[in-house]
């Protein structure tokens, strides 16, 4: 039998949305035929995962009705909690997964591992900046639905060894991780290197995606995703790469002989030389 199913009831009702004592009663069908609500079941749970600090209970009168103000109860929601909270409800997982603010505080927490810069000031200034920053929101999220080793890799560990971690899983696949994802162009004389490092997250993705496969709790959705990650350099990213070469003489030296994604791409190799050869230098 589960330990406290009750208190894990409650936890798995309030990760879809904050609730009022009576409106839980109801949902884990402490109702009598005649429609008495018997909320002293659940009281005491209630008062153990507030304590624990799993949730909080605030008092507000949403609507008005005559009567007192009822308590609301939601997730406490920061990342100390939730990882307490899988640490001890592991099979709230799959909830976990679904839950917008969890993904958000997972993603917010790691910021490097998306990008060199996240600052407000500076994805206003740069064009397409913040569409490309979302972009790569967008496919995080996405994998942490998919893949629950994925969620856990992300929700228990620091970004320092999140580092370490996909850092050792580079040299074993001889992949360079700090791939140059994207090249913005800022001005017709001037252009901003951003590597958006969507391949460290990918790297990770992929070796979770495996260990799902060994533990027999992965899906054929996540397993699909696998594939079509992109295997090729986009004809928009080509095409900005030779716009910035054609503006600039002098071009950093770490992006010489890099890859804009994990794979040989004779073609970058080709632009590089005619960069080259029309008398621009890597410095």
């Amino acid at each position: 039998m589960k330990k406290r199913p009750n208190q894990e009831r409650i936890l798995s009702s309030l990760l879809e949305s904050s609730k009022t004592t009576g409106q839980l009663a109801y949902e884990l069908n402490y109702v009598d035929p005649d429609g008495t609500v018997h909320y002293s079941i659940i009281y005491d749970d209630l008062q153990k995962l507030v304590k624990s600090g799993y949730i909080l209970g605030t008092k507000e009168k949403l609507e008005k009705k005559p009567g007192g103000i009822p308590t609301w109860y939601s997730i406490n929601y920061s990342i100390k909690n939730l990882k307490k909270i899988l640490e001890e409800y592991s099979d709230l997982i799959g909830k976990m997964q679904e839950n917008k603010k969890v993904l958000e505080i997972i993603i917010h927490t790691h910021p490097e591992l998306l990008s060199n810069t996240n600052e407000e000031e500076y994805m206003e200034k740069v064009p397409n900046f913040k569409s490309l920053y979302k972009k790569g929101i967008e496919g995080w999220n996405a994998k942490l639905k998919l893949s629950r080793e994925f969620f856990r890799l992300f929700l228990n560990n620091e970004t320092n060894d999140l580092e370490e971690i996909i850092g050792r899983l580079s040299q074993i696949s001889g992949d360079d991780w700090y791939t140059i994802s994207w090249l913005i162009k800022k001005s017709a004389t001037e252009s901003v290197f951003v590597y958006v490092t969507n391949y460290k997250i990918d790297m990770a993705f992929k070796a979770c995606v495996a260990s799902d496969i060994l533990h027999r709790q992965s899906n054929e959705e996540a397993m699909e995703y696998v594939k079509k990650l992109e295997n090729e350099v986009s004809a928009e990213q080509f095409e900005q790469l030779t716009k910035c070469y054609k503006n600039i003489k002098v071009a950093p030296e770490y992006l010489r002989e890099k890859k804009l994604i994990p794979v040989e791409n004779p073609k970058l190799q080709e632009i590089e030389q005619k960069y080259i050869d029309s008398g621009g230098k890597f410095v």
